[in-house]
């Protein structure tokens, strides 16, 4: 008797920690303003969006959907989690890829290179990312050594994801603080490898868009603190192997007109805004020159993105647009 009553407290402990963990999956990740971006995509209406954009954080800095959707009229939303591994990407596609069935989809490569064992062996991090996958919380365990008090301020469990997104998940940073560390895509044939598992996931990416008809690119955001010259071509060694089209922008800087006195915004790890302007330009002309999307600015399903555009302007400190919404 004693033995089951033992028992008994153990499952009912065990059972009360899982709902714990999801509870608090739940009210930090799901909820949280730092997964808004996760969750907002999946209140979207259902096949509506051309392109995804996907990534950590220099993804949500580097892209925004409604730049492009101004000028070219595509629409595409900026799914970027700050600081997500790559596993965490390939789980968070395959929900969007349940209501959504987009063209392309833009990886961009920063999360290629960070480290998913920490420390643990990769049996370790297969279960490790086997467990975050059904409970969220996990994957942002050492995420909370990075909370500031501006996060907690904006902080709101209760608050819904809207499918009414201005920025589309792109994450307006007006603030300038100066790269003046120099030239730093020194060409070199030395090579970054791409880690086991997040090889493993990149593979599996690649692998669901061939699946599902959708052109996987990968991207590099502009990034002097994050970028070099050995991964690139750790990533351009991948990407012929696969045959996918990689746009490193760190080697473009001259033709975007990258100025890192004005263009970045924590001294050249995120791009602010007048440089996210600027890649936001250069991907939306490359979508028009080498892809087939249309531009929907015409189609009545799309009213309310230009219904949003307005306030997208206003909250960028930008001038309205003209009657014709180009």
């Amino acid at each position: 008797m004693i033995r089951r009553r033992k028992w008994i407290k153990t499952v009912a402990f065990l059972l009360g920690f899982v709902l714990l963990l999801q509870g608090l999956s739940w009210l930090f990740i799901v909820r949280g303003s730092g997964n808004r971006n996760a969750m907002s995509i999946l209140r979207q209406e259902e096949n509506t969006l051309d392109y995804l954009v996907m990534g950590d954080s220099e993804c949500y800095s580097s892209v925004s959907p409604m730049e492009i959707w101004k000028d070219f009229g595509f629409a595409g939303y900026n799914c970027g989690v700050i600081g997500q591994h790559i596993q965490y990407t390939y789980y968070l596609l395959e929900q969007i890829l349940a209501k959504q069935s987009p063209h392309l989809v833009l990886l961009e490569t920063n999360a290629l290179f960070r480290s998913s064992s920490g420390g643990g062996g990769e049996l370790e991090t297969v279960v490790d990312n086997a467990a975050a996958s059904y409970f969220p919380l996990l994957q942002y365990h050492n995420g909370w050594q990075k909370i500031r008090i501006s996060d907690i301020s904006q902080f709101r469990p209760f608050e819904k994801a809207s499918k009414n997104d201005i920025l589309k998940g792109f994450h307006y940073r007006p603030q300038i603080v100066p790269y003046t560390g120099g030239e730093y895509m020194t060409p070199t044939d030395k090579v970054r490898e791409i880690e086991p598992i997040p090889l493993h996931y990149l593979n599996c990416i690649a692998d669901l868009c061939e699946e599902k008809g959708i052109r996987l690119i990968l991207y590099s955001s502009p990034s002097p603190d994050n970028w070099n010259y050995r991964k690139h071509n750790g990533v351009e060694q991948y990407v012929q192997e696969r045959q996918i089209t990689f746009l490193d922008l760190n080697l473009k800087t001259e033709e975007l007109g990258i100025d890192w006195s004005k263009d970045t915004t924590d001294r050249g790890d995120h791009l602010s805004f007048p440089g996210a302007k600027k890649v936001s330009a250069y991907i939306g002309k490359w979508l028009s020159e080498n892809t087939g999307l249309q531009d929907m600015r015409s189609d009545e399903r799309y009213v309310s993105w230009d219904e949003m555009l307005p306030e997208y302007l206003k909250r960028t400190g930008q001038n309205r647009p003209d009657s014709s919404g180009s």
